[in-house]
């Protein structure tokens, strides 16, 4: 009770991947760490365990976290389209990665659970031909440009 005043009207620094909700459920924890400083950081300490302990809580639909990592993948290769082949191996080469374990089956997502997860944004594949497959050969794949409605309006 001897801070209540003091914590009513702070306003503690954020990490920057904290935005809405986050703010919300975090803005007193760091209150209080920024009050117990002293001759240790404790908000500084605070703001690093907040931080891995949401990492572990991406409370984003499947649909949109295969967006994010599509959106990953296609900002680490130059090229404006990609193979549904090559887009399910990327997907799931983390093995740490929930693509690499994904369904009931627990296998690498394949490229029909591909084309159905991406179906409800509009997305479907179809003949593209990639760069580094020397812009003369045809896949069934997808143009990054495709993604871009799905990726501003989910992202």
């Amino acid at each position: 009770m001897d801070n209540a005043e003091a914590l009513r009207n702070v306003t503690p620094s954020m990490p920057e991947q904290f935005d809405n909700r986050l703010e919300d459920n975090w803005r007193l924890q760091f209150a209080i760490a920024d009050l117990c400083s002293g001759v240790e950081d404790w908000g500084d300490k605070a703001r690093a365990a907040a931080i891995e302990i949401e990492k572990g809580s991406d409370s984003r639909t499947a649909g949109a976290r295969l967006l994010a990592d599509i959106k990953t993948i296609r900002d680490s290769i130059d090229d404006h389209a990609i193979g549904s082949e090559e887009l399910c191996s990327k997907l799931a080469a983390d093995p740490d990665s929930e693509w690499a374990e994904w369904g009931k089956a627990r296998k690498p997502i394949s490229q029909v659970q591909l084309k159905n997860m991406l179906k409800i944004y509009g997305i479907k594949p179809g003949q593209v031909r990639p760069k580094r497959l020397g812009g003369s050969k045809q896949v069934r794949g997808y143009q990054f440009s495709w993604f871009e409605d799905a990726w501003e309006r989910n992202l």
